[in-house]
């Protein structure tokens, strides 16, 4: 148990530490020694040997365990620590796997444990999942899909569920849940710095959108995906926290006052992104908690009003002020949707054409497959070896699943959504009441981001934080509920 002394928030958090240790032998990263480096394959040893026996020693720390796979993620604007990489048979193997599987692996022992072994039989969705995974590869050696892509595509999948079951498994009472709750904070404090940092890069390029940065696409979804999991779950607790509470306490106002702004940061960092459908999605999310509690602030309104403003001005301005351009034509042309909303449609429908031309509507062409988007829109990307295949996350897996491992991942998404809606329903009007409404709306902003977006299907950090916060969430729905 860590403990709130100085000692207890130094054990607590170290794992962030240690992966800036990792990014000072990398080299480039933090460079202390100028030209100190140390090869990619030194550290892909290190790594494991060290990240092996660590993991097996605190099995049992939350903290521990999700900050060691979650922290390099959110560090993406030190993205030497995901790029550091060896070619093994032709695949690219990265750090960012080596701590994925290291974190399965040690945590799959561990679900053997006495008092872990209930969390293999719920909930049952992630059967069909490995299933139809494993039926996948074997399709896509059958069509003859590239091998590169067949492992890359596999990489999605597993991704997805084992760091859900693991976690599922490693957060099975009530003070765990709300331990790895807490994370969500210095997580998503870190994951604004990434955004301000990506943004920045953005702006020096004389474009708000990060997409035409210089950036490299896959830390883009990066940071997209892990924003919707950790960042956007920390602004709806504070949303939730504000809109929920009853009366004013003298303890309560300095919470208040965090939370309030928390709100600002968040948002203004959302704002000065220029992702469009992190805007949509956040809009969204915000009605539904509304909607929900059926009540609103108007000190909340002009908080929210007055972030929303201050990111635009700020981001007219440093454009403006760094490279001499016309910010306000520049932010105009980001909330033109008209280009995008066309090519995203078409390419879902690319998705469709492949399928029927295998029949492949039930089990999908196999893991690896890809459309003929390109050759429709040819100016989609200038890099094919960049771009992602598909953007919406669900025509994904139709694509190389099928229906039967599209409908699992939807049985999945939908039990977490409804677990934790049932779980509010029956805490209401009781404290941590907004804890479980936030993590309700925070499946419900993944899911409606993974339809214009690739944050499903692409980066590993993405996918892995999704995994993590759906196990949580389902977790803690079940716990109110039963408590209840």
């Amino acid at each position: 148990m860590f403990d709130r002394t100085r000692t207890g928030i130094v054990l607590r958090y170290w794992p962030i530490g240690l992966w800036l240790l990792v990014g000072i032998l990398v080299g480039r990263v933090i460079p202390i020694i100028p030209d100190f480096s140390i090869a990619p394959g030194s550290i892909i040893v290190f790594s494991v040997l060290a990240g092996m026996l660590l993991l097996w020693c605190f099995r049992d720390s939350v903290e521990f365990n999700l900050l060691f796979v979650a922290a390099p993620f959110v560090l993406l604007h030190w993205k030497e620590i995901l790029q550091t990489q060896e070619i093994i048979a032709g695949v690219p193997v990265n750090l960012s796997d080596v701590i994925v599987v290291m974190y399965c692996l040690v945590q799959g022992v561990a679900t053997f444990s006495k008092d872990r072994r209930s969390s293999h039989f719920a909930p049952p969705e992630w059967f069909g999942l490995v299933a139809f995974g494993i039926i996948g590869i074997g399709l896509g050696f059958i069509y003859g899909n590239p091998a590169r892509d067949i492992i890359r595509n596999a990489r999605v999948v597993f991704y997805f569920v084992m760091p859900f079951l693991v976690t599922y498994s490693l957060v099975n009472n009530e003070d765990k849940v709300r331990k790895a709750l807490n994370l969500c904070v210095p997580l998503g404090l870190m994951t604004v710095l990434t955004i301000w940092r990506v943004a920045w890069q953005g702006i020096v390029s004389s474009n708000v959108s990060i997409h035409q940065s210089g950036v490299l696409m896959a830390n883009v979804v990066n940071v997209v995906g892990v924003t919707v999991d950790y960042g956007i779950w920390l602004y709806l607790q504070s949303l939730c926290f504000l809109l929920s509470r009853q009366r004013q306490r003298t303890h309560a106002t300095l919470k208040t006052l965090l939370h309030g702004a928390m709100i600002v940061l968040l948002l203004t960092a959302m704002v000065i992104s220029g992702l469009r459908t992190m805007w949509i999605v956040i809009s969204l999310v915000s009605l539904y908690v509304v909607l929900v509690l059926r009540r609103l602030r108007p000190g909340l309104i002009v908080l929210i009003s007055m972030a929303i403003l201050a990111g635009v001005l700020v981001t007219v301005q440093l454009i403006g002020a760094i490279t001499g351009a016309d910010g306000l034509e520049i932010l105009s042309k980001r909330l033109d949707l008209s280009e995008s909303f066309f090519g995203r449609l078409e390419d879902t429908n690319q998705v469709i054409v492949a399928v029927n031309e295998r029949q492949g509507w039930f089990l999908g062409n196999g893991l690896g497959a890809s459309t003929r988007i390109l050759d429709v829109l040819p100016l989609v990307s200038p890099d094919v070896e960049a771009w992602t295949g598909v953007h919406n996350s669900y025509a994904w897996y139709y694509l190389n699943l099928g229906l039967a491992g599209l409908v699992c991942l939807l049985l999945l998404i939908g039990r977490v959504f409804c677990v934790t809606f049932l779980g509010w329903r029956l805490l209401r009007g009781k404290p941590g009441q907004h804890r479980v409404l936030a993590a309700n709306a925070s499946v419900l902003a993944i899911t409606i981001y993974a339809l214009p977006s690739a944050t499903l299907s692409v980066a590993p950090g993405a996918i892995v934080a999704a995994g993590i916060m759906f196990a949580v969430a389902l977790r803690l729905g079940e716990f109110k509920r039963n408590r209840s």
